[in-house]
């Protein structure tokens, strides 16, 4: 993890518990790979009816900092540094590819993100018009 960075918040939407159940399990199976003691902890990011008693509150989703991610075992490492991650890691420097935006790309970008905008906004209008779009700010009631 960089400095200053933060995980959890890995709730589901929608958060059917068809799809809650799917994806806890899926965390679960990871934290186990990675070491078991860290299971729950990674379910509370995802769940909010799972309280762990002096890390979570009841009923909220569990966000961490960089350096209590570290204290919980769901992070390995604090870094800013990418030759110091690449060492903590044994990762030598001659097998990492960077790859560079082509001017098409960022053309393509450029042009598909008004796009992209307009048809979001337009599908969350008609899928929710009338409950607020933007948490309160307006209704389409009110015009």
């Amino acid at each position: 993890m960089a400095q200053s960075s933060t995980i959890g918040s890995a709730e589901t939407i929608p958060n059917t518990e068809k799809v809650l159940s799917m994806w806890r399990s899926f965390l679960r199976d990871v934290a186990r790979v990675k070491g078991g003691q860290r299971s729950k902890v990674i379910e509370a990011m995802a769940d909010t009816d799972i309280y762990i008693e002096g890390i979570s509150e009841r009923g909220k989703l569990l966000n961490l900092t960089g350096n209590e991610a570290i204290e919980y075992k769901v992070a390995d490492f604090i870094s800013n540094d990418y030759e110091e991650i690449l060492a903590h890691f044994n990762i030598p420097y001659n097998s990492v590819v960077k790859v560079e935006e082509g001017m098409e790309l960022k053309n393509c970008k450029g042009l598909i993100q008004p796009l992209y905008e307009y048809f979001t906004f337009n599908y969350r209008f008609c899928r929710y018009g009338n409950r607020n779009i933007y948490s309160g700010i307006w209704n389409w009631r009110d015009y």
